[in-house]
């Protein structure tokens, strides 16, 4: 994958994440489970490796829950 479609796919992901996000997102398995598919098929829409998905998103919801906490901090 180019590193433009890894840019464009990155901000594609952080704006859907922004938009989906609820205040108790990172607690209730539901909101998890929803985010983890919205993710899933944005990176099958980049023809992501799919031997690669399971870990891009494990680290996207990690990276979301500390650009969340840092927020709340804030």
């Amino acid at each position: 994958m180019g590193e433009e479609v890894l840019v464009e796919m990155a901000r594609e992901i952080a704006a859907k994440l922004r938009d989906n996000l609820t205040v108790d997102w990172a607690v209730r398995d539901s909101v998890r489970a929803k985010l983890r598919i919205m993710i899933r098929t944005l990176l099958r829409r980049y023809k992501y490796p799919p031997n690669q998905s399971k870990d891009a998103v494990e680290m996207v919801l990690k990276q979301a829950e500390v650009i969340s906490a840092s927020e709340m901090a804030a």
